[in-house]
């Protein structure tokens, strides 16, 4: 949306934002605006945050949310091409008040990290879209990938008894087990396959022609 006189030195688009997330007793959420606030992965993430204190204020579990004492600050500014155009790192503090069903008020007041970025809209009209968010859950930006799980040695520790149990599996020789060539060629790889294939081919020839009976 158009955002008249936009500036840094005024928040208007997180007054806008905390507007929009604003619930009156008896009122609503105003999430067409929200809409029109935010893109990218910042709507994927905090919408349906948002959807889910729509339903609890439809049914009559969250009464009352006001926001006050907002401000924000730029920390970071990059232009783009497009004259008036380009993207901020911005950092918002803004204290949150909450009424439920059956508690007390309760009040937070937080600090968050946000990027944005700012296009022309006509001759004078600007726009500024939230579309990233620094999870303080994480540290990280919710844009980025996630990474994946850190694995214990106890993990490593059972998977590499089942690799070798394989492992060997595939090499036993018995009157009911032939030597597996293709499953030892699945697990091994460069020099280490070089080496041991032609050995273990060697094997089987020797256990096909009987010389070799059991391993």
């Amino acid at each position: 949306m158009a955002l008249a006189n936009a500036s840094f030195s005024k928040p208007q688009t997180f007054e806008l934002n905390y507007q929009a997330r604003t619930l009156q007793r008896g009122g609503r959420f105003n999430i067409e605006a929200l809409r029109g606030l935010v893109g990218g992965a910042y709507a994927t993430y905090t919408l349906p945050l948002f959807d889910r204190e729509m339903r609890d204020a439809q049914a009559g579990i969250l009464q009352e949310v006001g926001f006050k004492d907002i401000a924000a600050g730029l920390d970071e500014w990059s232009e783009s091409p497009q004259p008036g155009a380009g993207f901020a790192r911005v950092r918002v503090t803004r204290t949150r008040e909450e009424l439920r069903a059956g508690a007390s008020a309760a009040r937070e007041t937080a600090t968050y990290q946000f990027r944005m970025q700012r296009s022309r809209l006509g001759a004078d009209g600007v726009a500024w879209v939230i579309y990233d968010f620094l999870n303080p859950a994480t540290g990280g930006w919710i844009s980025s990938p996630v990474p994946p799980p850190l694995v214990s040695a106890a993990q490593v520790g059972t998977e590499l008894k089942t690799f070798f149990g394989q492992f060997y599996q595939a090499r036993t020789l018995t009157s009911l087990h032939a030597i597996d060539l293709e499953t030892s060629a699945f697990l091994v790889a460069g020099s280490y396959e070089a080496y041991t294939m032609p050995l273990l081919e060697q094997s089987r020839v020797e256990a096909e022609s009987g010389a070799l009976k059991e391993v």
